[in-house]
């Protein structure tokens, strides 16, 4: 369906920023571990501005792991429950450590490149982005699948808000 939405997006020929507003707003909805946007930048920092030192908001593969782990925790798993959570906490980290080494290498790239290629290039990484959001979104599906009621109402509170 995201991507139904996004082709016509395209195909009704809305603006790239557009475009590229609707995409991040989509992304924040779908972020289900939290602590991705700011856990490292897309781009290095303008030259009047002090980079961040390394390690400041932390690696985003171990926050995951770290909210994965608080989440599990709250959740006070049954034994039939355990294989649906490996494959939740998997595909979770698996999309998270993609989204970040991805973007580390965007931030690193160092050839200047005209804005329109540039910008291409972004719409590029967050396309990859959304499919990852959306492997993580279907990861979570199945595993809420086999919740009790008393857990999906924790897991409805732990992924009541969008964090960053």
């Amino acid at each position: 369906m995201v991507a139904s939405v996004e082709m016509t997006m395209i195909e009704k020929g809305d603006t790239v920023m557009k475009k590229t507003l609707r995409m991040t707003m989509l992304l924040m909805a779908f972020s289900v571990t939290g602590a991705y946007a700011q856990d490292y930048p897309a781009a290095p920092p303008p030259p009047n501005e002090p980079a961040p030192t390394p390690g400041s908001h932390g690696d985003p593969v171990e926050n995951a792991q770290r909210h994965l782990d608080e989440f599990k925790q709250e959740l006070n798993l049954t034994q039939d429950q355990q294989a649906p959570w490996d494959r939740y906490a998997k595909d979770t980290l698996s999309a998270v450590r993609e989204i970040r080494d991805q973007t580390t290498a965007a931030g690193k790239q160092t050839d200047v490149q005209p804005a329109p290629v540039r910008f291409d290039q972004h719409i590029a990484l967050m396309r990859q982005r959304l499919k990852d959001f959306e492997k993580m979104d279907q990861a979570l599906k199945d595993f809420y699948n086999t919740l009790t009621p008393a857990q999906k109402a924790i897991a409805d509170q732990h992924f009541s808000h969008v964090r960053h």
